[in-house]
């Protein structure tokens, strides 16, 4: 990366290991608690699977690595969970009688419109 001091001449930064490694000064975010996150299928085993993976790569990627648990869950418990959890990401239709968010993952099936869901969960976890 490089900056320009006074002079207009290009300085180099180097990423000192002590800024990486300490949360404080890092770009790791930091939030209040953990967020505790539903995902739910029609079994709770393969497509909240698939969905999972792409949940974790995009919370990873934008600084809440370890900020997080995950839960997979049929849909036929997801109104009974759902009232310790901060918020659902399901393959499937919102199950009724929800007490938390509701976010739709049918995208992450198909790669087609993931963009939607993305922003909601980034937007879930800043709150």
């Amino acid at each position: 990366m490089g900056l320009f001091n006074k002079k207009n001449k290009k300085v180099e930064v180097k990423t000192n290991s002590v800024v990486a490694n300490n949360p404080k000064l890092s770009s790791q975010k930091t939030n209040k608690k953990q967020k505790k996150i539903l995902l739910s299928c029609g079994s709770g085993i393969v497509t909240s699977t698939i969905a999972r993976k792409k949940v974790e790569e995009l919370l990873d990627t934008h600084g809440y690595k370890g900020q997080y648990l995950i839960t997979q869950i049929p849909l036929a418990s997801a109104p009974e969970k759902s009232r310790d959890y901060d918020f659902i990401v399901a393959t499937s239709i919102a199950p009724k009688e929800l007490h938390c968010a509701y976010v739709n993952g049918t995208p992450y099936l198909s790669g087609i419109g993931v963009e939607k869901p993305n922003e909601e969960i980034l937007k879930l976890m800043d709150e």
